[in-house]
């Protein structure tokens, strides 16, 4: 009997726990963000010449210095006009407050990054 409650101790203590799941942010605070300027910077210039608008969502990780980290695209319109390249470059210039306003930090998590670009 206590051989078989310490085998069962020592099982519970050699559990691993299981990870927590990441976090996932709907509301993004930001410490840094692309202003119109750097928007312009790396405006598509096809698009620009041809004055076409686009738009781009991004899905990127967080790192816990509050950048973002391998960044992808999962919608681009219009297609071919270079709106998704543009806005992985505008990936270094976005930057999150390393702890949620609910002190959760950011680290590990991942956002979704809608981008509008008009034709400046």
């Amino acid at each position: 009997m206590i051989a078989t409650l310490l085998v069962a101790m020592m099982v519970l203590v050699a559990a691993p726990t299981p990870p927590t799941p990441p976090i996932v942010i709907h509301h993004a605070d930001w410490e840094k963000m692309p202003n119109g300027r750097t928007f312009r910077a790396f405006y598509p210039k096809a698009a620009r010449k041809s004055r076409i608008d686009g738009r781009v969502t991004m899905l990127c990780g967080i790192l816990a210095t509050g950048a973002l980290t391998k960044c992808s695209t999962v919608d681009e319109a219009p297609l071919g006009w270079g709106f998704g390249d543009a806005a992985l470059g505008l990936a270094s210039e976005f930057r999150m407050k390393r702890v949620t306003p609910s002190g959760q930090s950011v680290a590990g998590g991942t956002i979704t990054i809608p981008m509008v670009f008009k034709v400046p």
